[in-house]
């Protein structure tokens, strides 16, 4: 068999990080791995099915708005669970140390490493004023993927 296995099974999302730190959940304390700062996307998993066939699952849609008091930035988390969701099927490649995912069309390149995988964003992080909704912050974004 040409593929290697080490992929195979389910890795699941342990760490968003960006690349300032934000404080998501006003409690004055900021951190990289927004994770940390709420339990929204808890459950997010991609799953490597066979030597070409994954699913890709996002517990949650999120989104960010901001308000800005003495400049001051106030997050307000919007946090889609949704019961009917479903894993998206995507097909893969491995090539030494990257996982090309296929999202109809789309190509996704994690790198892995050791026991997890990255996924960089451009920015995939991104708040919108409350009451404009203009963007206000903008980061990239690496969803890390650890094997289980």
């Amino acid at each position: 068999d040409p593929y290697d296995s080490e992929t195979l099974g389910v890795w699941k999302l342990t760490a968003w990080n960006v690349v300032t730190p934000m404080d998501i959940n006003n409690d004055d304390v900021s951190n990289t791995n927004l994770l940390m700062e709420f339990g929204c996307m808890n459950g997010s998993e991609l799953i490597f099915i066979d030597s070409e066939n994954a699913t890709l699952f996002y517990s949650s849609e999120v989104a960010f708005n901001v308000e800005t008091e003495n400049d001051k930035l106030f997050f307000m988390l919007i946090c889609g669970t949704n019961s009917s969701s479903v894993p998206r099927q995507m097909t893969y490649v491995q090539q030494e140390n990257s996982v090309i995912l296929n999202d109809n069309g789309e190509e996704l390149i994690l790198s892995l490493t050791d026991n997890t995988l990255s996924l960089l964003v451009p920015n995939g992080f991104i708040a919108r004023d409350a009451t404009t909704q203009e963007i206000v912050v903008s980061q990239d974004v690496t969803y890390v993927f650890t094997k289980q």
